[in-house]
């Protein structure tokens, strides 16, 4: 499940917490993805970074689950 479509239809409840990317500055924020890369903005720095194939990596996390 998407997590935007679990928000939007108010069913936080199938979202799971399974861990964390480590970020690339210290004031990291603005989360997004387009399914298939994550995109990222260093508030301190001005910069912009995207982890493609963020989904190879979160199932890895969410593996145990």
């Amino acid at each position: 499940m998407l997590i935007d479509e679990a928000l939007r239809n108010k069913d936080e409840g199938r979202i799971k917490y399974c861990g964390s990317f480590a970020a690339p500055g210290s004031a990291v924020e603005d989360l997004a993805n387009d399914g298939k890369s994550l995109w990222v903005s260093d508030e301190s720095s001005f910069r912009f970074y995207r982890l493609d194939g963020y989904r190879r990596f979160a199932k890895t996390l969410c593996a145990g689950d």
